[in-house]
């Protein structure tokens, strides 16, 4: 026994290979499920316990274990896909061919796996969160991809290599190709995409090495390259050549970027030696070289994962591998900004051959966890978790025994959910690595170190619009509870920048918060209790901001919108809306934009925009928000949002757009895509144009422009159509009598106030028909003498007369 574990760790040792060590039991081994809790020091988080361990039988090597916006898991394996709750109950489970290599969730859901077969093109599956599928799509042939990333368009980009070069290719929601872009060495033969990332404007950075043919270790340069997310044209292109002698390869396999700069972060391996260490190698946001470190880890190690913490410092894990006595270990490391080692830790095995190291989170308040397996001569003994505080000392060791009697086992996966809930994946396999085996789950539920305290908490935000470079300020209410100071409550922006301390006076209801916004959006404000024994009693913590700039340039656009298959008040299943619309901010101090919104609903009714409120352009997206009429009646709510894709010509399909409309009562009158987001949301999903052209910073052809004004022209001319309602006499001095014809069928209601805004009673309310007369008559028996005010209200408009009693 061994024997045999000793030549598996050798090999891996010397061929500097960090896959999981495969740990075969010579006899079975029968052990009770046992959760061993040990803490160093006192932790904010408060205590874990393990509250269930589930096996599900046919899943082999779960190799992603994700969790999605339900708070569901998405276990991956070789050749399934399993979606379980929070309990562990299984929800469905699909097959598919090939092997998986990797897979990612998007934020609806969806699943995204690559599978991969001998002498077979890859293939990327695409899932639903219902487990149908959606896509899939032939892999080029040749082409092996190395990365996957899916952005909040469902758009999907493949990062790899096709023979001599590194490859780069974007699919749209459909699974057409958008665009592909290769990258070719400058200095060897071969060019190899590695790792791969979206920055904060949503443009793919790529990272790659270069080898030389014929040599698996020997290699020149480190290359990053950034390709804008719409047309793949290059933003930068850098390499860096590090090396100080030759029979060295920097293995670049991770790449994280904040507003410090991009860190490229892998593993250099010797060909004759095998000593593999970590490194960093730090950017600015151009590209340009900052500095590279190492770790100070006692032995050769392999990176397995890095992530940011909450304050921008980059945690590592890591596989060390120590000759005397021959075991691997957990490394874990924290570096700062500035490239310097703020702590670094060797988790030894007490009486072990070693971990096999697996994965990184990192918790809400920023505190590192990490997982690994603990095996002996006896085999695998103990699944574990470490908590690491932020000075690096462990402040939580959780170890639980496999829940049966394997002979290979994979525990690589750790993942948490919104609540820091831990769950911890892995599957055994009875015959050999491959076969099928059984998947273990394991959830540890965080217990606070404090009772839950709910409160009522209300946000305020500025009442308007802010713009770009301004200072927000924003305030939270807490009703009756005044006991705010240091209770760990920070404010969160939306913008992907690190959560704020909150500012607060003894006894105190109220918490304060200030933030800069740099660029253009409609970002959630709200709060983060996490670190906190307090929680909201509703959501009303969080609200949205729309920060302009008006600057950004303008918006125009003429064409036709195929209406939702929902019946709405304005909105006929199966018709067209043509649209035309062009607005700008008209000056660069300007508060509010200029322009117009015309909208030909169901193609018989106008919609005109009577006012604008504010206008947001973040690069080919835009959307704004006013007030506008239909035919001339009604005082109606609208947001527009708009995608410019870039095409040219008078059609432009690709171009996408989204229309909703409510009346002053908050009816909800149009919408054509009622199954999207009920907020506002700059890059929410969008439906496409059936025809017409687009523009956001891009000036009409004379044709497209004329169109526009043509149509601006005939729905701006629309006759005021206001329901008509008399009263007489005014003054009166006993009985006043109001007659009321709406222009159109639907509900009424008739008020009475006072002078001071006071309801004074209810004249009357019903349905009425277009064109009919309704009289009715205010008696003043019981009114003192003075100013009245008699207010209609209805589905299209509200109208207020003044009436005047004299004794």
């Amino acid at each position: 026994m061994k024997k045999r574990l000793h030549f598996i760790l050798q090999h891996s040792i010397n061929s500097c290979i960090s896959c999981n060590v495969l740990l075969y039991f010579k006899t079975h081994l029968q052990l009770n499920l046992l959760l061993l809790l040990f803490f160093t020091s006192s932790s904010v988080l408060g205590q874990y316990q393990q509250t269930w361990t589930k096996t599900y039988p046919n899943v082999l090597a779960p190799y992603h274990l994700q969790i999605d916006h339900h708070q569901n898991m998405i276990v991956v394996g070789s050749t399934t896909a399993t979606k379980i709750d929070t309990e562990g109950r299984e929800l469905w489970q699909v097959n598919f061919s090939g092997t998986t290599y990797k897979s990612v969730l998007d934020e609806s859901g969806n699943i995204y796996i690559l599978t991969r077969t001998p002498d077979v093109n890859d293939r990327l599956l695409k899932l639903s969160p219902e487990g149908e599928e959606l896509l899939n799509y032939t892999i080029i042939d040749g082409f092996k991809p190395a990365d996957l990333i899916v952005n909040n368009r469902e758009e999907i980009f493949l990062t790899g290599f096709l023979q001599e070069k590194a490859l780069t290719i974007k699919l749209n929601k459909e699974g057409n190709l958008v665009w592909s872009r290769s990258y070719e060495s400058n200095c060897a033969d071969l060019a190899m995409n590695t790792a791969s990332i979206l920055d904060t404007d949503g443009n793919l950075i790529v990272t790659g090495k270069d080898l030389y043919q014929g040599s698996s270790i020997d290699g020149c340069t480190i290359y990053l390259v950034k390709y804008a997310s719409e047309d793949g044209s290059i933003l930068l292109e850098k390499e860096y050549e590090l090396r100080e002698t030759y029979a060295f390869l920097d293995h670049p396999s991770k790449l994280l970027v904040n507003s410090t700069g991009i860190y490229i972060i892998g593993t250099r391996e010797s060909c004759c030696h095998g000593h593999p260490t970590m490194f960093i190698l730090k950017t600015d946001g151009a590209g340009n070289y900052l500095w590279r470190r190492g770790s100070s880890a006692p032995a050769e190690h392999k990176l397995k994962d890095a992530a940011f913490d909450k304050e921008g410092n980059i945690i590592l894990l890591a596989e060390a591998f120590m000759n005397i006595p021959q075991k691997t270990t957990i490394f874990t490391a924290m570096f700062n900004s500035n490239g310097e080692q703020v702590w670094g830790d060797n988790y030894e095995p007490a009486s072990s051959y070693g971990y096999s190291v697996g994965s990184l989170v990192i918790l809400e308040n920023g505190l590192p966890a990490v997982s690994a397996a603990a095996y002996s001569d006896r085999g695998l003994t103990f699944i574990t978790v470490l908590i690491y505080d932020k000075n690096g000392t462990r402040t939580m060791t959780l170890s639980t025994p496999p829940s049966y009697e394997p002979q290979y086992s994979h525990w690589t996966n750790l993942v948490k959910d919104e609540k820091d809930n831990l769950y911890l994946g892995g599957a055994f396999a009875a015959d050999n690595y491959y076969s099928q085996g059984q998947l273990n789950l394991i959830k540890y539920a965080l217990t606070p170190s404090c009772p839950t305290q709910l409160v009522d908490v209300r946000l305020y935000l500025p009442p308007k619009p802010s713009r770009v470079g301004w200072q927000v300020r924003t305030t939270a209410d807490f009703g009756s509870y005044t006991d705010l100071q240091n209770k760990g409550i920070k404010w969160t922006w939306g913008d992907g920048s690190d959560s704020s301390v909150s500012y607060t006076l003894p006894d105190s209801p109220r918490i304060t918060g200030e933030h800069t916004y740099q660029q253009a959006g409609i970002y959630t404000v709200g709060l983060n209790f996490s670190e906190s024994c307090l929680d909201a009693t509703s959501d009303e913590y969080q609200q949205q901001i729309v920060i302009y700039d008006p600057t950004a340039g303008f918006v125009a656009g003429v064409g036709e919108i195929s209406n939702w298959a929902t019946r709405l008040r304005h909105m006929e299943p199966g018709a067209k809306t043509a649209v035309a619309f062009a607005l700008t901010y008209p000056t660069k101090t300007a508060e509010k934009p200029v322009g117009a919104l015309a909208l030909y609903l169901n193609n018989k009714d106008w919609f005109f925009s009577q006012s604008l409120d504010w206008l947001v352009i973040n690069k080919n997206r835009a959307a704004w928000q006013g007030w506008g009429n239909i035919n001339g009646n009604g005082h109606y709510k609208f947001v527009a949002t708009v995608e410019d894709s870039g095409g040219l010509g008078m059609n432009d399909l690709s171009d996408k757009m989204r229309i909703r409309i409510w009346s002053s009562g908050g009816t909800l009158v149009y919408d054509n895509l009622m199954t999207g987001t009920n907020k506002l949301h700059l890059e929410q999903e969008l439906p496409g144009i059936s025809r017409g052209q687009l523009f956001i910073n891009t000036t009409p052809s004379p044709v497209i422009a004329l169109q526009i004004q043509e149509m601006m022209k005939e729905a701006s001319t629309m006759p005021e159509n206001v329901a008509e309602l008399q009263v007489y006499p005014n003054p009166f001095s006993s009985v006043a009598t109001i007659s009321y014809t709406p222009n159109s069928q639907g509900s009424y209601q008739l008020m009475l106030y006072d002078s001071k805004g006071t309801l004074v009673r209810e004249i009357a309310k019903g349905e009425a028909h277009a064109g009919e007369l309704i009289p009715m008559e205010v008696d003043a028996g019981s009114l003192s003498q003075g100013i009245y005010y008699i207010k209609l209200i209805t589905p299209d408009a509200v109208k207020t007369t003044r009436l005047m009693l004299r004794r």
